[in-house]
């Protein structure tokens, strides 16, 4: 694997590493990068979707279970300019109906820096008492987008299957 998860051509972001954990127990789903701790959970390409834009995490049925999401991203501005006004937008679907939109917006990013950014989130839909059982059949895809000065620079989808 190499040391980004992601970068695109002409992409002023490089994603360098992910963690999804419960906030309340501290309990650490996924995890990949080396400054966010011990790597852990599985993931894979998505059929028909090239890597950098698409990946398929395994994660424990307990998941499902959590309440509140803890989403950390470690990236960097790969350009000699600050970036002004970056938001990230993560659509939810379970097997292909939008359950909530989430949007995240960071001000201002320094050239050429490593940053983490960790949103902390209680997702409405979770709440259905439906949704665990539907969710551990998928698919739970999330649609994330990332914004600078309103232009889109990333695209990418994840799907979320249980074990």
């Amino acid at each position: 694997m190499s040391k980004n998860l992601f970068i695109a051509e002409n992409c002023p972001i490089a994603i360098l590493g992910y963690q999804i954990r419960d906030p309340d127990n501290k309990k650490v789903f996924f995890s990949r990068g080396s400054s966010l701790g011990p790597q852990c959970g599985d993931c894979a390409p998505i059929p028909n979707i090239p890597v950098e834009f698409g990946i398929a995490y395994t994660l424990p049925l307990d998941f499902l279970k959590v309440k509140m999401i803890a989403s950390q991203v470690l990236f960097a501005n790969v350009t000699d300019t600050p970036l002004i006004d970056l938001k990230l937008e993560e659509t939810h679907y379970l097997q292909g109906k939008e359950l909530q939109k989430f949007s995240f917006e960071l001000g201002f990013v320094p050239p050429r820096t490593q940053n983490t950014w960790e949103h902390i989130y209680q997702p409405e839909f979770k709440k259905d008492k439906k949704f665990e059982t539907n969710a551990s059949k998928g698919p739970w895809e999330v649609e994330t987008r990332m914004f600078v000065a309103g232009k889109e620079v990333m695209f990418t989808k994840a799907q979320l299957n249980f074990q």
